[in-house]
């Protein structure tokens, strides 16, 4: 079997199958192609992956990720070809835990406050920082978010996080402001035919992970906080709401956290469960 049918084959089964992110499909059938460029399906076994894979001499990290991809084709390989699988005694190696530092209330409070209101690209960023930081979504999930999507009533943000899933997010008053204020001295005042997302640039269109990250060092620097990111907003949220006795699964229901056995749990968490817990921690 050619090489090229393989991979178009092993991509349909990710998207259609695996609801799988076409960003995250692509790195898949990437990694996959690299493997078969050197071990052909017919030939591939457990042994030679695993020699591939030493072969790599690449960070555990990395290893793990490769690992995941493997087995996924693994699994599509015995599923739609019928044949054995190729990653079944492959451990992945054991990982330390490693989270971004997260920032004290007081240093998220200076550097939300270093950004001038009176500057439409400042009053932009600060309205994008403060949403992630009181609802704790992640900065892909921000820069998507719909102007349809922000319910100024009820308080609450609809989400679309990995693998496409929908969820509900509680938003404080704020940042709400912010994004009221920013609708109005910014956004409305470019032509969009075309860009429906809340957060843009100057040119009217979506913002960047890359730029938001960009954006957010020139306030560091204002204040001079080194090795801060975007990421480090979502998990001092985090942190933030567990030091003032939020219950953990509504946390990690705010976060998006995909792990089937607690998602299953989450399931029966309400609207007034994630906004009751807000409020103890931000209200």
């Amino acid at each position: 079997m050619e090489t090229k049918n393989i991979l178009t084959d092993f991509s349909n089964y990710l998207i259609y199958k695996r609801a799988m992110s076409l960003s995250s499909c692509k790195l898949y059938t990437k990694e996959v192609e690299r493997l078969l460029f050197l071990i052909p399906l017919e030939d591939l076994t457990n042994d030679k992956l695993q020699e591939y894979l030493i072969n790599k001499n690449v960070k555990p990290r990395t290893l793990c990720r490769l690992i995941s991809i493997f087995r996924v084709f693994s699994k599509f390989i015995v599923k739609e070809y019928k044949l054995k699988p190729i990653a079944d005694n492959i451990d992945i190696p054991k990982l330390g835990l490693t989270l971004p530092k997260d920032l004290d209330i007081e240093v998220v409070e200076n550097l939300l406050a270093s950004m001038d209101e009176n500057i439409p690209q400042e009053l932009r960023d600060k309205a994008l920082f403060e949403t992630i930081y009181s609802t704790g979504i992640r900065v892909s999930e921000a820069i998507n978010i719909k102007l349809s999507d922000v319910d100024f009533i009820n308080h609450t943000i609809k989400v679309l996080g990995k693998r496409d899933k929908e969820r509900l997010v509680v938003i404080g008053d704020a940042a709400l402001s912010l994004i009221k204020l920013y609708i109005t001295n910014f956004r409305n005042k470019y032509k969009i035919s075309t860009c429906n997302t809340l957060f843009i640039t100057r040119r009217g269109k979506t913002m960047s992970r890359v730029n938001a990250y960009k954006r957010l060092q020139i306030y560091a620097h204002r204040i001079n906080l080194d090795k801060a990111s975007v990421h480090s907003l979502r998990h001092s949220f985090a942190t933030h709401m567990l030091k003032n006795n939020s219950d953990l699964l509504v946390v990690s229901e705010l976060l998006g956290h995909s792990n089937l056995k607690t998602t299953e749990i989450y399931t029966h968490l309400t609207t007034d469960d994630l906004q009751e817990s807000y409020e103890k921690a931000f209200g």
